[in-house]
């Protein structure tokens, strides 16, 4: 079951993003592995651009520990673009 903190947070971020004018936001929370849940949403939906946050694991770690962000980069059938 997906968790109510979750629901809110997303929410919350929903809030924030109509008081600076974005016009349509949509909320969706699932659980899963977050790399193939990411990309299985922008399938499904028809993203044409897909942002996510990057923790900032360093190169090396990165690479051995490999990141969320670094595998829709990866796989994404549309453009990423990663934030720090």
């Amino acid at each position: 079951m997906v968790s109510v903190l979750g629901d809110r947070i997303a929410e919350d971020a929903a809030d924030v993003a109509r008081s600076i004018g974005v016009g349509s936001v949509e909320t969706r929370v699932e659980p899963g592995a977050y790399a193939e849940t990411i990309l299985k949403v922008a399938e499904e939906i028809g993203a044409d651009l897909i942002v996510v946050g990057s923790r900032g694991l360093g190169r090396l770690r990165g690479m051995l520990v490999g990141s969320a962000s670094q595998k829709i980069i990866q796989h994404a059938h549309c453009s990423v673009l990663v934030v720090r």
